[in-house]
């Protein structure tokens, strides 16, 4: 699930300057505004939902990753079908809000899934896990987008697909 997370969030942010110069025809100094608007809406909605609802409400660790994995891929969608401006920059906030909710149960499942002895050991796992996405990532959506500008994010659109369903299907023990 992490891998998987990190490794969509960085084909997006390896790309997005590419996407939006592409996409909007923008040149050098618009395209990095762009994206910095772009990241910075991604961050506090991610913000929002980790300080907002993640703390006031008392959701189940699961609960936020079955919540927060669908979001995310919904976010990727309209990244794939976006040409206004409008929806370029918003889609980003629609991905940083999911991600919000995903790493903090995905955090919790992980830990609450092992025993004590077993916390170390699942603690360097979930901190490789955005490493390991950013190492694939940016191979994966740079090698994408020299087919197609789109390419991209319709795979990661396509990978939240059978992880949305494999986090409602999974049933953790404890």
């Amino acid at each position: 699930i992490g891998v998987s997370m990190f490794t969509a969030f960085a084909v997006a942010q390896q790309t997005l300057g590419f996407f939006y110069q592409d996409r909007m025809g923008l040149d050098g100094q618009h395209t990095a505004q762009m994206v910095g608007v772009a990241m910075i809406i991604s961050a506090v909605s991610s913000l929002v939902a980790q300080g907002i609802i993640v703390q006031r409400f008392n959701f189940a660790a699961m609960t936020l990753i079955r919540i927060g994995i669908p979001i995310m891929g919904i976010g990727f969608f309209i990244l794939a079908n976006a040409e206004a401006y409008f929806w370029l920059v918003s889609c980003m906030g629609v991905v940083g809000f999911g991600m919000g909710l995903t790493m903090p149960g995905f955090t919790s499942a992980a830990t609450l899934a092992v025993t004590a002895n077993e916390q170390g050991a699942v603690a360097g796992v979930i901190a490789a896990s955005p490493a390991l996405g950013f190492i694939l990532g940016p191979l994966i959506g740079t090698a994408l987008y020299q087919y197609s500008e789109t390419l991209p994010y319709w795979f990661t659109t396509l990978l939240f697909v059978p992880l949305t369903a494999y986090v409602w299907w999974l049933k953790p023990e404890r």
